[in-house]
């Protein structure tokens, strides 16, 4: 979330107005007016004195004793030396893949196999997907503009928010126009026929970039049985593990 204001959280620390920077959902906020773990739970966690962040840091196995976690085995990427760090809980948070991937290679979980159906690690990986159409205006609008909390969705076709009972198909998706900002170098819509190089294509270019507005949609994959996850037989990472 954004601060529209100067804001001072339970925790006493102290959260700047947003300047609608345009660099914001995918970035760290160098105003301080993003409530992010950066200026957040993180401060607070390292002032107790009983937490540490280790960087270049690459958790290659989950070790285990008994049918419990017991800690993690890591490589120090800048020396390629392995450490060991006991634990009592063990939270994966390195998305799906890595996540299905850690506890493969630890013997955690049985792996799904496509063949007989049994299984559930790795099984039914799904995602979502994206989609989206740009209208371009006469008008200027300033999005050059943003943050990454602007924007409005409607929901009202999304999963069995409707009427399905006349459709070939399930679920659905929500419909969203955000304004995060148009970043130059990642977003140049062009109208149809515009040309893609040159003196003209510049002059579109710089016309368009204030003048487009997109509205998307989001909705999922589900579930197949044969969508899943599985460890390659031949190829390994930099620290000789499956991938």
């Amino acid at each position: 979330s954004n601060s529209k204001g100067g804001y001072t959280n339970p925790d006493g620390q102290d959260l700047a107005p947003c300047q609608y920077c345009a660099y914001c959902e995918r970035f760290g906020c160098e105003y301080g007016a993003k409530a992010s773990p950066l200026n957040t739970v993180i401060p607070k966690a390292m002032s107790t004195g009983k937490y540490t962040i280790r960087t270049y840091s690459n958790v290659t196995q989950i070790l285990k004793k008994d049918g419990k976690v017991t800690g993690i085995k890591f490589v120090d990427t800048r020396t390629m030396k392995e450490y060991i760090q006991p634990a009592d809980i063990v939270v994966l948070t390195s998305y799906m893949f890595n996540n299905a991937k850690l506890l493969m290679v630890s013997n955690i979980g049985e792996q799904y196999d496509p063949k007989t159906g049994k299984g559930t690690l790795g099984r039914n990986y799904c995602y979502q997907m994206n989609m989206g159409t740009t209208a371009f205006f006469d008008e200027q609008f300033n999005t050059f503009m943003g943050s990454g909390a602007l924007g409005t969705t409607s929901d009202d076709f999304n999963g069995d928010n409707f009427d399905h009972s006349k459709e070939k198909f399930l679920h659905g998706a929500m419909i969203y126009s955000v304004q995060l900002g148009t970043r130059p170098i990642q977003s140049a819509p062009l109208p149809a026929g515009a040309p893609t190089w040159g003196a003209e294509f510049k002059k579109v270019l710089n016309y368009n970039f204030t003048r487009a507005i997109t509205v998307g949609g989001q909705g999922a994959s589900l579930p197949h049985k044969n969508n899943y996850l599985s460890l390659d037989p031949t190829y390994k990472d930099a620290f000789g593990m499956p991938l």
